[in-house]
């Protein structure tokens, strides 16, 4: 029984420092949160191993019951996200954040100042990319610094916005082939070479 209890307090003790290596790194990636996003992550009980690691795959870690970093179990906790989407009217691309997240608006606020993005009117959570959704998505993943379970990507938007783009291509007429001019040089020194038609009538009349 002693045994016992030592090894869970060695385990629980694992478990406060591995923590605390956590928090650390969560500050560092995604800052200490403050003011109005402090409230946010208290209320709503943000779930910072989904921030980090995302969805549990205890095939990447030594998993047990006093592990940190072995991402979410699927707990009633909200798990932020990026949720990409397709509007057919528009023909532009949607974003919308599940949560206000600092980190979530600065990349935002850096799209709309390159021109790339604008903030819905109606929905101050949603964004609207020029464009379509697939070359979007590609952009995002590589732009954002985010990692890829915090972009989810609507699969019914996505196979209308290919369905678009390429009804779009297919209805655009097919590019001309850039016409090959035969140098002067070429044509003189080719006795058959009757391209040039003032040629051609010379020698006839000869």
């Amino acid at each position: 029984m002693d045994a016992v209890s030592a090894w869970v307090g060695v385990q629980r003790d694992r478990k406060r420092q591995e923590w605390r290596c956590f928090r650390g790194a969560a500050f560092k990636e995604w800052g200490q949160p403050s003011g109005q996003e402090y409230g946010l992550f208290k209320i709503a009980a943000l779930n910072g191993q989904w921030l980090m690691d995302g969805p549990l795959n205890p095939d990447m870690f030594e998993y047990d019951d006093y592990t940190i970093r072995a991402g979410c179990d699927g707990c009633k906790k909200e798990h932020p996200m990026i949720t990409l989407g397709f509007d057919p009217v528009n023909v532009c691309t949607t974003a919308t954040m599940s949560h206000p997240l600092s980190r979530f608006i600065n990349y935002f606020d850096r799209l709309k100042e390159e021109g790339k993005a604008h903030q819905d009117t109606v929905n101050p959570q949603t964004y609207r990319l020029e464009g379509y959704l697939r070359p979007n998505s590609t952009f995002m993943r590589r732009s954002s610094g985010l990692k890829p379970h915090l972009i989810k990507i609507d699969e019914s938007s996505m196979e209308a916005s290919d369905a678009a783009q390429l009804a779009e291509l297919e209805a655009k007429p097919p590019a001309k082939k850039p016409r090959t001019e035969t140098s002067s040089a070429t044509k003189s020194d080719d006795p058959y070479n009757f391209d040039d038609d003032d040629e051609l009538d010379a020698e006839m009349v000869a």
